[in-house]
């Protein structure tokens, strides 16, 4: 599982590159929500499994994202627009690492079935698995960076 740090690192990047793209402004206060989001998609955790199949599955991901995206172009009001859209970019910004890390996500909720595009028999090992995320973050933070620049 990727660390929290890199979950809100990749959130905030990325909220602060669509901010960029939507209206010039790349860190506001939307950039830490969305990394606040990436952190709260893991507060479901039990004791007795690895990750939700609630939260962390496919079908969630797809509804919710449908949802925010959906009210965002509807909203009239523009900062609703661009909360619902830093709840989007940090619960997919989750659920997209949390792929990468050979334990995947759920495709439906309550289903054992997942998507493991580095599933254990195949995936690299956890050196790479990591280094691919240390990468991920340094690349975050200069996005970041830059923003702040900007």
């Amino acid at each position: 599982m990727p660390a929290l740090l890199i979950h809100v690192l990749f959130a905030a990047a990325v909220q602060g590159l669509v901010s960029f793209t939507l209206v010039g402004e790349g860190i506001s206060e939307f950039t830490f929500y969305a990394a606040i989001v990436s952190i709260l998609v893991d507060l479901d955790h039990r004791s007795d499994e690895k990750r939700s199949s609630a939260v962390h599955s496919l079908f969630t991901m797809s509804l919710l994202s449908a949802i925010c995206v959906a009210t965002a172009v509807v909203a009239g009001d523009v900062w609703t627009g661009f909360l619902l859209i830093s709840l989007f970019v940090g619960f997919t910004s989750h659920i997209s690492l949390d792929m990468t890390d050979g334990e995947g996500i759920y495709i439906m909720p309550r289903n054992r079935e997942m998507i493991a595009p580095f599933c254990r028999a195949r995936r690299p090992g956890k050196s790479r698995r990591r280094r691919f995320h240390l990468i991920l973050a340094g690349l975050s933070v200069s996005v970041l960076l830059v923003l702040v620049c900007i």
